[in-house]
């Protein structure tokens, strides 16, 4: 049975009028020189060409009784103003950098969990597993770790443990103990990184073989009756026992049960994935909670 969810200044137009005055200064009202004009204004606009000096006042008419005229005392015409700049503003730079060449496709940043894959063993080949395919597990409600693969090293009696964050990376926090069976537990894994969503990180616990067993990440060690699960799984029809003494109980319930009591239901009670010849890996294919949701396959190191 099986649960699913899941961011001119106008140059002030600064013109300096400068004014051209004249006066006389004669006995006679002989001409005086003509003031001189002021120079005609810079045209605006253009690059500010200097307007032309005004001419020179023009020598004053000869006296009477032959007296020299006095010289005309118009000032020399003042030199124009400078045409000021032209008013228009200086083009703006482009709102924005060129994007560079798009060159190869773009990488998809994105977790993508539904589609990540993994190989079946580490950097290892197929032998006769499926590719992992994380989004293809079906984790049962409220599970928020899941366990990916088991890949057994019969040499030692080892195995390595998969993990991948259900809906948001998951933290081996204390005080965590990963099983494989009741006593027979490491809080070590509460030192390894988190259980990122979409990819794996993996834990490798002792005392465990491919013919049968059990593997449990537990809040805390299973004598503590309050203890409860966070993944399970149980393969070749493994008995699972409770464990010895316990803080409220004389008998805590064994992990498998407290598999099915936690959360949504992480574990069928009775279920457990076949292994048959000489399996070296169990790898997740569909829902987390029963054996049928793991194959158990040979893959090549």
């Amino acid at each position: 049975m099986s649960r699913t969810t899941r961011c001119l200044f106008a140059l002030g137009l600064s013109v300096s009028l400068a004014a051209a005055c004249g006066d006389d200064d004669g006995e006679t009202p002989a001409a005086g020189g003509s003031g001189g004009r002021g120079g005609a204004a810079g045209s605006a606009g253009r690059g500010g060409a200097a307007g032309a000096a005004g001419a020179a006042g023009a020598a004053g008419a000869a006296g009477a009784a032959g007296a020299a005229g006095t010289a005309g005392s118009g000032n020399a015409g003042t030199g124009g103003s400078a045409g000021t700049g032209g008013s228009g503003n200086a083009g703006t730079g482009g709102s924005s950098a060129g994007t560079g060449g798009s060159g190869d496709e773009p990488v998809d940043a994105g977790p993508d969990a539904a589609d990540a894959t993994a190989d079946n063993t580490d950097g290892g080949t197929n032998g006769d597993c499926p590719n992992l395919v994380i989004g293809d597990i079906v984790p049962a409600t409220g599970q928020q770790v899941a366990i990916t693969r088991v890949v057994f090293d019969t040499t030692d009696d080892t195995a390595e443990v998969f993990f991948t964050g259900i809906d948001a990376a998951f933290n081996f926090a204390p005080s965590q103990v990963l099983c494989s069976g009741p006593e027979n537990c490491s809080e070590d894994i509460q030192d390894i990184a988190d259980a990122p969503v979409g990819a794996e990180v993996s834990f490798t616990i002792s005392d465990t073989t491919p013919d049968e067993g059990e593997i449990a990440l537990v809040s805390n060690f299973p004598f503590v009756s309050e203890a409860f699960v966070f993944a399970y799984i149980n393969w070749g029809d493994f008995d699972s026992e409770a464990p010895v003494g316990g803080d409220a109980s004389d008998e805590p319930s064994n992990l498998e049960d407290r598999a099915d009591n936690s959360a949504g239901g992480l574990w069928t009670v009775g279920d457990s994935v076949v292994v048959e010849g000489d399996t070296n890996t169990i790898i997740a294919t569909g829902a987390s909670d029963i054996g049928d949701g793991f194959a158990a396959c040979t893959g090549e190191p």
